[in-house]
């Protein structure tokens, strides 16, 4: 059984775990099962003009989540990357 308080310890400090992280322009970041695109998308706000990120996982219908998310908020240096 997976323990979600991993999961809620992690959502309430993402900007901790980004400068952890140490998201630089010049950095490619893969978010390998990315889900909904909760990291992916905050890593695009990271990245500067030249980086990338990469969102990967199994389920289509999710990553068109994180493209639809990806493209209301302006941000051209993320690809979805479907997993098998």
């Amino acid at each position: 059984m997976r323990s979600s308080i991993g999961k809620q310890l992690i959502r309430k400090k993402p900007n901790e775990i980004i400068s952890a992280l140490a998201v630089q322009c010049v950095h490619e970041v893969f978010d390998i099962g990315a889900g909904g695109g909760y990291f992916a998308l905050r890593f695009a706000e990271g990245v500067e003009k030249g980086g990338r990120v990469y969102a990967v996982d199994t389920n289509s219908k999710l990553l068109k989540y994180v493209r639809y998310c990806a493209v209301e908020k302006g941000f051209e240096n993320i690809e979805t990357i479907p997993a098998t």
